[in-house]
């Protein structure tokens, strides 16, 4: 399955453990509640009921995140 999100050029489980370490790093150094971490599930949750096959709202959240603008930087190089 990791494949299948990264494809065959990236070794997952150096991408997926280096997630984990950013996500924990970020949950240290701001010191996010039970709370919080459960309100971040519930928005995850709600995006993947939300979409269906003509609709995706992870990609809305993507570019709410600048994740878009961040990776067009590249494709003008």
């Amino acid at each position: 399955m990791l494949s299948m999100l990264w494809g065959q050029k990236r070794v997952p489980g150096k991408v997926l453990g280096s997630l984990i370490q950013h996500i924990h790093d970020f949950t240290r150094e701001n010191q996010i509640t039970v709370e919080e971490w459960m309100a971040g599930m519930q928005l995850i949750n709600s995006i993947g009921k939300m979409s269906d096959e003509k609709r995706d709202e992870a990609i809305l959240v993507s570019d709410v995140l600048g994740m878009e603008s961040y990776f067009r930087r590249f494709e003008l190089d």
